[in-house]
């Protein structure tokens, strides 16, 4: 949990390490970063527990864009996939040598469900009949 944490801080801008300045991290159609600080995408990350004992497994990563008709979906998951596997090579290298193509990475893409949410606001606003 210790190692998701520093690795979700990092993606998000919380340490001012590589978010910043990484253009990976960019919505490259909107130029809005897709940490908490901009679009706020990057919702989750999921390190197996015996991941930094050298045992191969997958870090996840989970990404929440409004829609899955993103024309660049597939661009935004491959950088965010490079800058978690750099970064995890950064975060273990005083426990490993690793390099960051040992580190497998996946993107699960769950879009917002914005008529969900509109449609629960509307229930509870006593103003309006359904």
């Amino acid at each position: 949990a210790e190692l998701e944490d520093e690795l979700l801080n990092r993606l998000n801008n919380n340490n001012n390490n590589i978010s910043n300045s990484d253009q990976r991290l960019m919505d490259p159609i909107i130029g809005k970063s897709l940490t908490r600080n901009g679009l706020d995408w990057i919702r989750s990350v999921s390190i197996p527990s015996s991941f930094d004992k050298g045992e191969e497994n997958v870090i996840t990563v989970n990404l929440q864009p409004p829609t899955m008709l993103h024309p660049k979906l597939q661009e935004i998951t491959s950088n965010i996939t490079q800058v978690v596997q750099e970064e995890i090579v950064q975060l273990l290298s005083n426990k490993h040598t690793l390099e960051p193509h040992d580190v497998d990475v996946s993107v699960k893409i769950n879009p917002q469900d914005i008529t969900t949410a509109i449609f629960v606001k509307q229930l509870h606003n006593p103003h309006h009949s359904l």
